[in-house]
């Protein structure tokens, strides 16, 4: 591989399978197409040190599967969509951490009510909720409370 810049996509992963141009390939590879696929994951996750790490397995799984791939696939597509994967993941992981992280937040400046967990205090802000609603949503939630109340105690 004398010019590797001349090289298409499928050029590139044949080379990937033999072991003299692996290396060079994938150099090429990451070349191309680091500098695209690490915007597309900034605006996803908007932490640049976890988008590089993200990038970077990207293709070490291509690395991976250098020998299985095929080589008339779309690159492009197959690694914009391993990166969205990889994205994916990263914040499907990093949801409940971040919830904690905002529910220990409002711990710290929200003391302690007791009051807050007695039904009697419940169904009074139910009340109030329900009063405020339009009055074609109030009768239809009251029509289907009734109901609901209706059927429990026919059975």
């Amino acid at each position: 591989m004398k010019n590797p810049t001349i090289y298409y996509d499928y050029d590139l992963l044949f080379a990937l399978k033999d072991e003299s141009k692996d290396k060079a390939a994938l150099k090429q590879i990451l070349k191309r197409y680091s500098v695209l696929l690490l915007p597309f994951i900034y605006i996803r996750i908007g932490n640049l040190n976890v988008c590089e790490t993200l990038v970077s397995e990207v293709f070490l799984d291509l690395w991976d599967e250098r020998l299985t791939i095929d080589p008339y696939i779309r690159l492009d597509l197959y690694l914009f969509k391993k990166t969205k994967d990889k994205a994916i993941a990263y914040i499907e992981k990093e949801k409940p951490k971040k919830f904690m992280e905002g529910f220990k937040e409002y711990r710290k400046t929200t003391p302690f009510n007791p009051e807050v967990l007695e039904p009697s205090y419940l169904e009074k802000i139910m009340k109030e909720e329900i009063s405020n609603l339009s009055y074609i949503f109030r009768k239809d939630y009251e029509s289907s409370r009734l109901g609901q109340t209706l059927q429990t105690k026919s059975t």
